[in-house]
């Protein structure tokens, strides 16, 4: 190591003694001469695609009608093992909406057989290294070689015999349910839940996503009677990749799949329900009040299906518009240029059903009407103006290294053969797939831009927050008026009840002090202490506070024994203690939020000086009127209130709060209003925003002038 540092050492000195002789600098600084053909001037041209091998698949039915695709691969000793439906999306909803047992059954099938609990399923996958999925379309297995025939005897029993059973089955609800209250709160989630119902309708399987309600309706029955009716040899392909020859891989479906037996009653299926494009752009708008940004979506069904000639030329073009290549016209225009959004993408999605189309982004407020404006530009042009061929090469490399990765995942080559055999396309597509790739030219671009891309005929979807957005974007809608929808995608009517003359947000305000007591009540109040409980991430917890004149309180936060956090507050100082630190403050938004947290009904500050409060309007969520009032603290915080019109009660709050450099939107709800010594106060509180899912805060007791100690309210 010594000898190579004095080598180089020694070169150096070389080189600057060199560099420093004025002959030889000047020698260095001038320019050398360029032949005009010099190959260095040109970029290398590309090779033409090769051919890309996916592994020839046989394919043979059983007895019993499975069929079974065998793609042999034995550079791992490992096999995959996949069972896929082929029948299409059923609708769950007959008689009464149950969207939701498909998902439900798929996740119940890995939890228990006649001959195996769900703990020895685990335990025995577990053991052989192995993986096991399910879900309502079919399952899918990876073992070594070695244990093929142990695991083939877990995964055929899981497939055909599965117990369903109630305990399990309850548990499932409670997850699923769960899952839908956090994602009525993710506005991403709720703008895919929309588009859907949108673009597809009600009666259509795509256009159904699964609801609060829906999962309640439904049954365990349900659940048995769709993998009955659904989950049969007739109507299943068994796709094997890996270490297996294809008579190896028939000698394991007969012995493990060869008794399964078909319904005496093969099921019928429904013709899926046309759907149509929008004669004329409209808007539809999800209200998510507080929010900081908007999510759009540009959307509506399209018409195309694997194998058509229109499916590789379409998505090159979907590419350049906006498909995952980083220098898409949408993402130069929108991030790069306008600094809109971190990222703007576009999909199109090839079905054997009904395909889509859809350009997104989520954008900041301000710059929401501008966004949509630069959307449909850029979808216009693809249509008129022809693509450079750089960008055309430069997506062209794209499709083709994204096939290329993707056929090194067994998954994928089981998907591609699955394709190949239910959509019968030629033998040698995909091997061709990026020759063909290489043939599009800009023309085809054009073509397939004038027949897939429509933003004329499209559903503009944007959740977010109506008063700081839902005006602007009227100018594109063609009927000049914005549909509203809730986070399931019901429309809602439009409110036709007007604000009374003369009514103001303090009117508002004051009735809702009268409604829950009047404040000669409130002023009684000398000490109120708080007890709720509720469940953080699946682990019990308490939320403890007591209030106390003049402008005192403690709030604990605990999980059992431990204190999550804890504020006392004793009207000059706010110290905070716990998990995440500890910190002593005199200003700042939490000091003035902490002000508001001392006093019984933070509503009786809002006539002080330092607030300003607006009537909003009146706007409906579940089905109910609300008086929308914005409220703006004297530390520059502020909050939207929905307060009921029937009752004046209010029963939600917006509010954005800053966490680690990030906006988050705090939705909290209340309601079960209970009188407590002449103050109404909302027993079920829940809060959403803050965690993956809502936090739902039970009154466990409530307890109004008891003397507290006023010693818990010093700073030491």
């Amino acid at each position: 190591m010594k000898k190579i540092y004095v080598y180089i050492v020694a070169c150096s000195v070389a080189f600057l003694a060199f560099a420093c002789n004025p002959k030889t600098a000047d020698k260095m600084l001038e320019k050398p001469e360029v032949e005009v053909n010099d190959w260095r001037a040109t970029a290398p041209k590309s090779a033409p695609a090769k051919p890309i091998k996916i592994g020839k698949y046989t394919q043979t039915t059983l007895d019993n009608g499975l069929k079974l695709i065998v793609v042999e691969n034995h550079k791992l000793p490992l096999i995959n093992y996949q069972i896929s439906l082929d029948s299409p999306p059923i609708l769950e909803v007959d008689d009464i909406d149950k969207t939701g047992y498909v998902d439900l059954s798929g996740s119940l099938m890995s939890t228990g057989t006649p001959s195996m609990t769900k703990s020895e399923i685990d335990e025995k996958v577990d053991n052989i290294g192995a993986r096991l999925s399910t879900t309502g379309r079919g399952a899918f297995g990876q073992c070594l070689t070695k244990h093929s025939d142990v695991f083939l005897e877990i995964f055929s029993d899981v497939i055909i015999n599965p117990s369903f059973e109630q305990e399990q089955f309850d548990k499932a609800v409670k997850r699923t349910l769960s899952g839908i209250q956090s994602s009525q709160d993710d506005p991403n989630q709720i703008a895919s839940k929309v588009r859907s119902k949108l673009i597809y309708g009600g009666d259509h399987p795509y256009g159904n996503s699964a609801s609060i309600s829906s999962v309640n309706n439904i049954t365990l029955e349900d659940v048995k009677n769709y993998h009955a009716r659904t989950f049969f040899p007739k109507n299943a392909y068994l796709i094997v990749v890996g270490d297996i020859t294809p008579e190896e891989a028939k000698a394991q479906a007969n012995a493990y799949f060869g008794s399964w037996k078909n319904p005496e009653a093969m099921p019928g299926y429904a013709p899926m329900p046309e759907v149509k494009r929008p004669k004329q752009a409209t808007v539809d708008f999800v209200n998510k009040p507080g929010a900081v940004q908007s999510v759009i979506n540009i959307s509506y069904p399209v018409d195309l299906k694997p194998g058509e000639d229109d499916a590789i030329k379409a998505s090159l073009m979907n590419a350049i518009l906006g498909g995952g290549v980083f220098s898409s016209k949408l993402m130069q225009n929108l991030r790069e240029d306008k600094a809109f959004t971190y990222g703007a993408r576009s999909s199109l999605d090839v079905d054997p059903y009904q395909g889509s189309f859809n350009a997104f982004a989520s954008v900041r407020n301000e710059v929401t009407d501008s966004s949509v404006v630069e959307f449909i530009k850029e979808m216009r042009n693809m249509s008129k103006i022809p693509v450079t061929d750089e960008n055309l090469e430069i997506s062209k490399k794209f499709m083709i290294g994204t096939f290329a990765r993707s056929i090194s995942n067994p998954r994928s080559v089981a998907r591609l053969a699955l394709r190949s055999a239910k959509y019968n396309l030629p033998d040698d597509y995909y091997e061709k797939y990026t020759e063909r790739i290489q043939q599009v030219t800009k023309e085809d671009i054009m073509e397939m831009a004038k027949k897939y891309v429509t933003p004329d005929n499209a559903h503009i979807i944007v959740v977010g927050n109506k008063s700081e957005v839902a005006d602007k974007l009227l100018v594109f809608d063609g009927d000049q008026q914005i549909d509203y929808y809730d986070t399931d995608g019901n429309f809602i009517k439009p409110v036709s009840a007007t604000i009374p003359e003369g009514h103001t947000a303090i009117i508002v305000v004051n009735d809702y002090i009268d409604a829950i007591g009047g404040m000669k009540s409130i002023d009684k109040i000398e000490d109120m202490t708080s007890n709720y409980s509720a469940e953080i991430m699946g682990r019990p917890a308490s939320f403890k506070t007591t209030v106390a004149t003049p402008g005192m309180y403690v709030q604990e936060v605990a999980s059992g024994s431990m204190i999550m956090s804890k504020e006392v507050f004793d009207g000059k100082t706010l110290d905070v203690s716990g998990m995440g630190g500890s910190q002593r403050l005199t200003e700042g938004p939490m000091f003035e939020k902490a002000k508001q947290s001392s006093v019984p009904v933070k509503q009786s500050l809002y006539n002080m000086d330092g607030y300003t409060m607006t009537l909003d309007g009146i706007d409906q969520m579940d089905g109910k009127s609300y008086y929308v009032v914005l409220v703006k603290g004297p530390g520059g915080e502020s909050v939207t209130e929905y307060y009921n019109v029937e009752s004046n009660l209010l029963e939600k709050s917006v509010e954005s709060v800053e966490s680690q450099g990030q906006s988050i939107t705090i939705s909290t709800k209340m309601s079960d209003y209970k009188e407590v010594e002449g103050v109404m106060i909302p027993h079920t509180i829940e809060i959403s925003g803050m965690m993956p899912t809502p936090v739902v805060m039970k009154a466990e007791s409530i307890t109004i002038n008891t003397g507290v100690d006023k010693g818990m309210f010093e700073i030491k």
